[in-house]
């Protein structure tokens, strides 16, 4: 998710019917329906998800704590 954040990109809805000979394209009777598109997928489970944002939640707690010491730093030497 975090590598996401590098890239400035930014997502636009587009109704359906401004997108008429896409969707036509899209469901020719000789292209795939999508009913295999599942099969051969391994799926992870709930608990590795729960650990990675976990983990991530933690890392950012620790760069805020941070922030805001280095924040409480700038004060006191501008004080001074």
């Amino acid at each position: 998710m975090t590598e996401l954040q590098e890239y400035g990109f930014q997502l636009v809805y587009k109704p359906g019917n401004t997108q008429k000979n896409v969707d036509t394209l899209s469901q020719r009777p000789d292209h795939a329906q999508g009913e295999e598109d599942n099969k051969n997928q391994t799926l992870l489970k709930e608990e590795v998800f729960r650990q990675l944002t976990t983990a991530e939640g933690e890392f950012w707690r620790e760069i805020e704590k941070a922030e805001e010491f280095i924040e409480e730093e700038i004060k006191e030497v501008v004080e001074r």
